[in-house]
């Protein structure tokens, strides 16, 4: 029966490669032992499956014969794919193509809910929800609908939201997050016609500062928004709400809100303590300046200055905003962490900012990453000088908040009783009250037809109800309309133009703007010294070199007489200048006219003052190192642990080139934190004669197959890898990778990198499309190239599961605050690092301590070296790295050829070549620089510096044949080849001794051998030491004279080198005159 089965001619394809006896004797013992029907289903599927492995697939299972039944709709293969297909892999890559037989979906189907059903009607997934065909979610303004298991989503320009909240921390339109401690009044957001001022006073403990109101500067007005909801409007207090003037309407919204609305699409929201809000329309794109950024998508840009140059360091940025130059600057250097200061309230301040991240909240996790606001709130409640209670309503407000605005509204305050509010009798607690209803006069201003989407927590009166004049709720019916200063009742009609208006609920439909001018002062002046002047009312806000772009207006309030610069002139140092002199400043230094800086691929030059920059789109850069850490090509920043392959980087659909780049995690902590073991980098579709594949793994050597688009190189530390479509990538042999796209490919990338779109909000789009997640690790998972890998953990404080390294870990990571990085501190923001190096150091627990403080530093200072500070930061006692002799270590090796001999003519272009490479970085050792007007003479070894003037050298002649500049001549009747080596060198016979030589004996006249030399000389005559001219005398025959004249310098001799000079032939020329060949005659002096 076994030996029917297998002789079966399905089976024959196999037997030529698989001997099928051994198998019919497994069968036979298998079912004398068992003695079942199935016996030999069992040895039959083994040989099968041997065969798969071989590469023969075979189809021999009949419906009488092994027959097997699948549940779901699915079928029975001999040989299906190992990659497991369902809806949450639809979109998933699979490179392994081993053949396994089994249980599958019919082509065109995949798994789901335990049924095979078509890819098209799978369903989506958001935010861990569940989402079938057809149904939408809302992003923003913008609506994505769910198809075929991916989201597609509408791409309408939206309004955005700055805040400035706790001690304060701030978050621009564009979603930047940064601290700022300054003691003065800033700009947060500015144009022509109106500005947006906080103005900020010293709190709580260490250099920490909060908000003490918030200002607008808008048709000669200035109306600030005070502590506990003091209104004041050019300096006068206003009791009465609203208050309205051309353009600007401010009322109470809530019990805890005053909202100004300004008629440019602006709206300001201030709690009257901690909280501050601007929104604006989308008409602002683009346009806005201050510190809530610019407005344009792009966080990498939202510290950009007036002068175009774009800044790194957040307190550099924020001094640049202040309105008042009389305030102190902040630091540069980031402030103490107050935690680190008050040690002992730190387990207070955690314990009572858990609750953020307890069940109350969790219907918003999928919404709004809290882990910010959770930061946040630990911080400010460590500086916290009053009731730490007191300081943790308002932070856990502003994640509350933020949930609120985005269509998630939790009662949190019923749950957490410290924050409970007592409402005035009448009123109630709302999670979301409108802002246009809170009042009957609120009700008769109301313009805002999005009114019923906003959202604003705090007392106000029951649903249908609102506050009369005499704070008491009343119906709306019940209202009296507000116009023009004037109250009218209920039904009240009159003609107001062309059209009759009514008052009905508090609201009239027509309404007047008048517009006032505001009055301009004089000033007197008296001249007080050269460029100067006298005033008695001297300025507190002084025109500098750095704000005369967008000199600062400031109250003349509690003014004192003293010296002013005269028109024209402005402050620079202390001393009056003329402003036509003016430097451009970035990074905190000043740079003059002509001067010229580089940002990315784009170049800004000081030209009249002002930074004039090229627009370029730049290649983008994606970068990964540590346990983890990620920056996307956009800059967005995050962390995933991880422990699977995952895609880094892919092309889309229709992209320009097919390619992905792979990595595989694996643990490398007992806290669970991940590293990179291996790269992976394929080009081209699978199963194609255009596929090809590169793996990089920790501790082989990185090989091309032969005719691969991979151009493989190590430079320095570091392994290159170039395509010839815009692709590279660099690895460091252990955990760091950087991932760079050429401009064709932005918006046609997916995966860990982000889409290159320059717009960092939309960066973490999972594998099935749709909006961006804010849950990390769901985004990271969707990446996963195995659907079999457990998820991600989110791992927060590595320090907490390893408390006993963490004072090693910031004592070791401190070195980032240390002078040896200073150069960079305003250039690369070294905070994120200095974070990441600590959890780091803490999480890696698995040997290599140094190794993961290095591979810090190293990402620190690879940052700062593409942006042209090259610190030398490696030495004998940190992160050694040993170079060969005539090597150096360079933190900046470029890809630009060193400039030589043979491409000195044209190093211009070679240079304008490499444009494109800027950016690009490697780390290691390198040849040293040649001197000041020096070239290489090539780049094969042995490698020289020589003066560029020497490279028209011409090559030797050497008994009629001719040698290449650096070539070894080998020819016996000048060179001892048994120990030296010759070589030509600037024309002349270069002899390097390998070992001791016997003694040269003495040449005698018209030996015959011929040495043709240019006439050139790297050493003239009067540099020999006498010495050497002594030995040199001996070398001549007795008959001729050599006098000490012959150590004069002349500019048509051999050039003799000091103790390598060799003289292998004299002759007598006419006269008896000494001669050499080509020029007998020349008498040398």
């Amino acid at each position: 029966m076994c030996a029917d089965l297998l002789a079966d001619p399905a089976f024959t394809p196999c037997h030529s490669v698989i001997d099928p006896n051994q198998y019919i004797d497994s069968c036979r013992d298998d079912c004398c032992e068992s003695g079942q029907d199935s016996c030999m289903c069992f040895t039959v599927e083994a040989y099968s499956r041997a065969c798969a492995a071989k590469g023969i697939k075979l189809s021999w299972r009949k419906q009488d014969r092994c027959e097997k039944s699948c549940s779901g709709g699915q079928v029975y293969k001999e040989c299906g794919n190992t990659c497991s297909r369902d809806c949450s892999t639809l979109n998933c890559p699979c490179s392994d193509t081993t053949c396994v037989d089994g249980c599958f979906c019919p082509d065109g189907q995949v798994f789901h809910a335990g049924q095979c059903i078509p890819d098209d009607q799978c369903p989506c997934e958001h935010s861990g929800q569940s989402y079938s065909q057809g149904q939408t979610i809302q992003q923003a303004c913008n609506t994505c609908t769910c198809g075929s298991g991916t989201w597609t989503c509408t791409t309408k320009a939206c309004d955005k939201t700055c805040s400035a909240t706790g001690d304060p921390h701030y978050q621009t339109f564009d979603g930047k997050r940064y601290n700022f401690m300054g003691t003065c009044s800033y700009y947060l957001m500015k144009d022509r016609d109106f500005s947006v001022i906080t103005d900020n006073i010293k709190c709580g403990h260490g250099q920490n500062s909060c908000t003490k109101s918030i200002s607008i500067d808008m048709n000669g007005l200035n109306i600030k928004m005070d502590h506990n909801h003091q209104l004041f409007v050019n300096g006068l207090e206003i009791t009465q709400l609203p208050y309205e003037a051309p353009g600007i309407k401010v009322n109470m919204v809530s019990s805890l809100f005053m909202q100004a609305v300004l008629s440019n699409g602006v709206t300001i929201l201030w709690d009257g303590r901690t909280r501050a809000y601007i929104k604006a329309s989308s008409a602002f794109m683009g346009k806005t300046i201050g510190m809530c950024g610019t407005f344009d998508g792009n966080q990498n840009n939202d510290f950009k200055l007036l002068n175009g140059s774009v800044e790194t360091n957040p307190n550099a940025y924020g001094n640049n905003w202040k309105t008042e130059t009389s305030c102190s600057d902040m630091p540069l250097e980031t402030p103490p962490d107050p935690c680190e200061a008050n040690p002992q309230v730190k387990a207070q301040a955690v314990a009572l900012c858990d609750q953020l991240k307890s069940d109350i909240f969790k219907d918003c996790f999928g919404i709004e990453d809290v882990t910010p606001y959770y930061d946040d709130c630990v911080y400010d409640l460590c500086a916290c000088a009053d009731n730490m209670k007191d300081c943790m309503c308002p932070n856990i407000g502003s994640y509350a908040d933020t949930c609120a605005a985005k269509g998630i509204s939790i009662d949190w305050r019923l749950r957490i009783p410290e924050c409970m509010i007592q409402c005035p009798p009448g009123q109630e607690y709302q999670v979301c009250g409108r802002p246009c209803e809170r009042s009957c006069r609120d009700l008769s201003s109301n313009t805002d037809p999005d009114c019923d989407t906003k959202c604003v927590e705090g007392c106000n009166c029951p649903t249908g109800q609102t506050l009369s004049d005499e704070g008491v709720c009343i119906p709306f019916a019940d209202c009296p309309c507000f116009f023009d200063g004037r109250e009218y009742q209920p039904g009240f009609s009159a003609l107001m133009g062309s059209k009759i208006c009514v008052c009905e609920g508090g609201l009239f439909s027509c309404t007047t703007i008048d517009f006032r001018n505001a009055d301009s002062l004089d000033n007197t002046f008296e001249i007080c010294e050269d460029n100067s002047i006298y005033s008695t009312c001297l300025s507190n806000c002084r025109t500098t070199c750095e704000n005369r772009l967008d000199p600062p207006t400031c109250s003349s309030a509690g003014c004192l007489p003293g010296c002013q610069c005269v028109s024209g002139f402005v402050y620079h140092e202390d001393k009056c200048v003329n402003a036509t002199m003016c430097p451009c400043f970035h990074g905190g230094k000043a740079y003059y006219e002509g001067d010229s800086y580089s940002q990315d691929c784009n170049e800004c030059k000081c030209l009249n003052h002002q930074w004039q920059c090229t627009q370029r789109n730049c290649p983008s850069t994606c970068s990964a190192f540590g346990e983890s850490h990620y920056t996307t090509y956009d800059g967005r920043e995050f962390e995933f642990q991880g422990a699977c392959d995952y895609v880094l980087s892919q092309s889309i659909q229709g992209g320009p080139h097919k390619f992905m780049i792979t990595a595989r995690n694996s643990q490398c902590g007992t806290s669970g934190v991940t590293c990179f073991k291996q790269l992976e980098f394929t080009v081209g579709t699978e199963g194609t004669s255009d596929f090809y594949r590169l793996e990089l793994i920790k501790g082989q050597s990185v090989i091309a197959e032969p005719g691969s688009p991979f151009d493989v190189q190590e430079i320095g530390e570091m392994v290159y890898v170039k395509t010839p479509f815009g692709v590279t990538l660099q690895w460091d042999k252990n955990t760091r990778v950087y991932i760079r796209l050429s401009t064709e490919h932005m918006q046609k990338v997916e995966g860990l990198c982000g889409n290159f779109n320059r717009d960092q909000t939309d960066d973490l789009i999972p594998k099935e499309g749709g909006s961006p997640l804010t849950q990390v690790s769901l985004f990271g998972d969707s990446w996963r190239t195995d659907a079999t890998c457990a998820p991600s953990q989110e791992i927060t404080d590595t320090c907490v599961s390893a408390p006993q390294r963490k004072t090693w870990a910031q004592e070791s990571c401190a070195v980032l605050n240390s002078d040896l990085f200073a150069p960079c501190h305003s250039i690369v923001d070294r905070a994120p690092f200095l974070k990441r190096c600590v959890f780091d150091a803490c999480g890696c627990d698995l040997g290599g301590d140094c190794e993961w403080l290095c591979t810090s530093l190293a990402a620190y200072a690879h940052e700062c070296a593409v942006r042209g500070v090259s610190i030398k930061w490696r030495s004998n006692d940190l992160c050694p790295i040993e170079c060969e002799d005539c090597q150096t270590f360079n933190p900046c090796i470029s890809l630009c050829p060193k400039k030589t001999c043979e491409n000195r003519l044209f190093y211009t272009q070679v240079e304008k070549d490499c444009e494109d490479t800027k950016g690009v970085c490697f780390e290691g050792c390198d040849l040293q620089p040649c001197p000041q007007g020096q070239v290489y003479d090539s780049l094969v070894e042995p490698i020289h510096c020589i003066p560029e003037a020497l490279c028209e050298t011409t090559a030797c002649e050497i008994n009629d044949k001719k040698y290449r500049e650096g070539e070894r001549v080998e020819d016996p009747s000048v060179c001892r080849n048994d120990c030296e080596m010759c070589i030509c060198r600037n024309g002349n016979l270069e002899h390097i001794s390998m070992g001791n030589c016997d003694p040269i004996p003495v040449p005698t006249p018209n030996e015959g051998v011929r040495i043709t030399a240019a006439v050139q000389t790297t050493r003239s005559f009067n540099t020999l030491p006498n010495p050497v001219c002594e030995e040199l005398k001996g070398l001549f025959s007795p008959d001729i004279a050599v006098d000490d004249q012959f150590s004069a310098s002349t500019s048509q001799s051999f050039a003799f080198e000091a103790h390598q000079a060799r003289l292998f032939n004299t002759r007598t020329g006419p006269e008896g005159e000494l001669g050499y060949q080509g020029n007998p005659t020349q008498r040398p002096t």
